[in-house]
């Protein structure tokens, strides 16, 4: 189960998708909208994020649904950020290794069909741990 292990080690890169879908869950939709500002504003700030990385967290950002993850298809990121697909799943697995973003492959359904894109779903409850500071 992808919630089942961790993604990492140390203050803000040890959570689940248990933590992650919980954070989101518990929160009302104008502190849901203040945590997208916030994961945007804190990746856009990692000096360990290229450009593109960056583009592809926000794009996914903005296709997040009502439970706090999205399954928009590489191709489409690809299309509207202007890189390839290959680019796209190279930052996926960056920004899976950092701790910002869970990815997996759905199971097979009860009818017994497969979906053909990953399900996405940004770290939320790091959000709710690190905020961006401000400039003075």
């Amino acid at each position: 189960m992808p919630g089942e292990t961790n993604i990492g080690a140390g203050p803000l890169t040890d959570f689940t998708l248990a933590d992650a879908r919980e954070a989101w869950g518990s929160a009302n939709r104008s502190r849901q909208v203040a945590m997208k500002f916030c994961l945007i504003n804190v990746v856009n700030r990692d000096p360990g994020c290229s450009p593109t990385t960056r583009n592809v967290f926000n794009c996914i950002i903005e296709h997040v649904g009502w439970d706090g993850s999205c399954f928009t298809g590489r191709k489409r990121i690809g299309a509207e950020i202007g890189c390839s697909v290959r680019t796209v799943s190279r930052a996926i697995s960056r920004l899976n290794a950092s701790g910002w973003l869970f990815s997996w492959q759905p199971p097979v359904d009860e009818v017994g069909r497969t979906f053909r894109t990953n399900h996405y779903c940004p770290n939320w409850a790091r959000a709710t741990r690190q905020r961006p500071r401000r400039r003075l």
